[in-house]
């Protein structure tokens, strides 16, 4: 296969059909041509056939020189013909490389842009997944407050069920007043001194109680306001801090509070001993007074001294209830303390989570106007390669135009050489004819003669040693003869193959056709000469 040949078959995708039907012509008619000069190369074979036949092997014989001139002649316009069509097919594969060029840059152009919006699809999937994710946050967000809420109903619940156990301590306390009322008007008569201090001493404690108590209430109170103002994550951050630091301050008041009412009741304790002591004194005064007086006086003092040991228990209680409110706003404010971390926590991680999905909402959107701005210039680009592909298609139309005018003169002249070159051939196949004609009677009469001696051999004496190499002789004269002859007319009438082994037959034809290229020959000249080989057969039939 030549060059052109293994170019038009192996990129036949890249060209129109017509353009593939006119090479495959041009192709043909270029075959047609090398036959015809294979056609003269074979008559000048046949010609150095007959100096050939009885050494069985090929002679280099010259050209016809009736014939050399005008294939000369043929070979220059062919090759000036060759020439033109190459020139004419490198044009056209670059103008079609151009194209192919042109059409890959709209083909990547196409990819880009399916993978700008494959990349655009991506992120909207990704920003609708960052949704998602935001919704479930807040919807954690929103269970979380509720649970908040919840909890502070309880802490409310607990608040209103302490200030009814206060209503029934204040019923108490008023009670015990009046039981002090009583006990110091009876001290007052008695010329003791009264319980009117301590009683004023009680309502300084019980007024620092009710301090303590609008001191708790108002933490609770700020507590609510906390939990409240935590809903607006960003203000309420220092705001909580504000009042944490305020809480603390309180608590240091509360234990500054709790100093002060331990010294004060390590006072009434004191005086309490004094009491005591007076009534000690009393008792040692009132021991000339009779029996009875000191029963009664002392039956006083015993229920006097049960009042204030009840008193002792009572402030004894007030303690441990004011430790257990003590301990229990310390575990409030611990509480309060890490669920404000907690929430100071997940505030920070919200605001984190925010600050990314800004960051990648804006690469994102960054992303999105580049891809647009590549996508509007890959557009022009299409446009422009669009005209292009446009303008390249009228210049295709025009030369396919050209080369079909082209075409339609070469094929003209062509014709008008083919008709030259053939009557010059078929001239000189004529004279060709004869001539083999001839050399084939001759032959014929060598055969016949070579085997009426064979016979006359054979007939003879066998034994003789002349005989038997002239035998050979005339017996490898006679093959040499057949198988020349049998090779150029293949299954003729006139032949007749020599009663030998098959084997040996075999062999000498193997050995004669590589010596002479007997096929290539056969074959040429049958193509060649055609219906004429069977005339000549015809009339050596008729001659003999």
């Amino acid at each position: 296969m030549s060059d052109a040949e293994h170019l038009l078959y192996s990129n036949l995708n890249k060209f129109p059909d017509s353009d593939i039907d006119y090479w495959k012509h041009l192709l043909s008619q270029a075959a047609h041509m090398e036959q015809l000069l294979r056609i003269q190369e074979f008559s000048s074979a046949a010609n150095g056939l007959q100096s050939s036949i009885f050494i069985g092997k090929e002679v280099d014989i010259p050209s016809n020189p009736h014939l050399s001139q005008n294939i000369k002649d043929f070979s220059v316009e062919k090759k000036g013909l060759h020439e033109n069509q190459g020139q004419k097919q490198d044009k056209e594969n670059a103008r079609r490389d151009s194209m192919f060029s042109d059409t890959t840059d709209i083909e990547t152009c196409d990819i880009i842009c399916q993978e700008a919006i494959s990349a655009l699809e991506q992120n909207e999937r990704e920003r609708q997944q960052l949704l998602l994710e935001i919704q479930e946050e807040r919807k954690k967000y929103i269970n979380e407050r509720k649970q908040l809420q919840l909890e502070i109903e309880q802490l409310k619940d607990e608040r209103e069920n302490a200030e009814k156990n206060q209503d029934k301590w204040k019923t108490e306390v008023e009670s015990l007043r009046q039981q002090l009322a009583t006990a110091n008007e009876e001290l007052e008569e008695k010329g003791l001194p009264s319980y009117i201090q301590l009683h004023k001493e009680l309502e300084k404690i019980m007024e620092l109680y009710n301090n303590q108590n609008e001191t708790l209430q108002q933490l609770r109170e700020e507590k609510v306001k906390l939990l409240q103002e935590l809903e607006e994550k960003e203000a309420s951050k220092i705001e909580l801090r504000m009042k944490l630091s305020n809480t603390e301050s309180d608590m240091q008041l509360l234990e500054k509070s709790k100093a002060r009412i331990d010294s004060e009741y390590e006072r009434l304790q004191n005086q309490l001993v004094e009491l005591e002591q007076q009534r000690k004194k009393f008792l040692q005064e009132t021991e000339t007074n009779s029996k009875e007086e000191m029963n009664t006086l002392r039956r006083k003092l015993e229920s006097q001294a049960n009042e204030k040991m009840e008193l002792i228990q009572q402030l004894e209680s007030i303690r441990e209830e004011y430790k257990e409110l003590k301990s229990c706003i310390l575990q409030e404010y611990e509480q309060m303390k890490s669920q404000y971390a907690e929430l100071a926590s997940q505030h920070n991680e919200t605001l984190e989570q925010l600050n990314r999905l800004r960051n990648e909402y804006s690469s994102l959107f960054q992303e999105n106007e580049n891809l647009h701005k590549k996508n509007e210039g890959l557009q022009y680009r299409c446009k422009v390669a669009e005209d292009q592909l446009i303008q390249l298609e009228e210049e295709s139309q025009e030369r396919k135009r050209n080369a079909g005018n082209e075409e339609s003169n070469l094929s003209n002249i062509l014709r008008d050489e083919r008709k030259k070159v053939f009557e010059k051939e078929t001239e000189a196949m004529e004279r060709e004819r004869q001539l083999f004609i001839r050399d084939v009677l001759t032959l014929k009469k060598e055969k016949n003669e070579l085997l009426r001696r064979l016979q006359q051999v054979t007939s003879s004496d066998l034994g003789n040693k002349n005989t038997q190499k002239s035998g050979k002789y005339y017996h490898s004269a006679f093959q040499t003869t057949h198988y020349c002859l049998e090779d150029i007319f293949p299954g003729s009438s006139l032949l007749k193959k020599a009663s030998e082994p098959s084997k040996i037959w075999m062999q000498k034809v193997k050995h004669l056709s590589h010596n002479m290229k007997g096929n290539v020959i056969r074959n040429n000249l049958q193509r060649t000469f055609g219906y004429k080989m069977e005339a000549a057969n015809k009339e050596t039939n008729m001659q003999l």
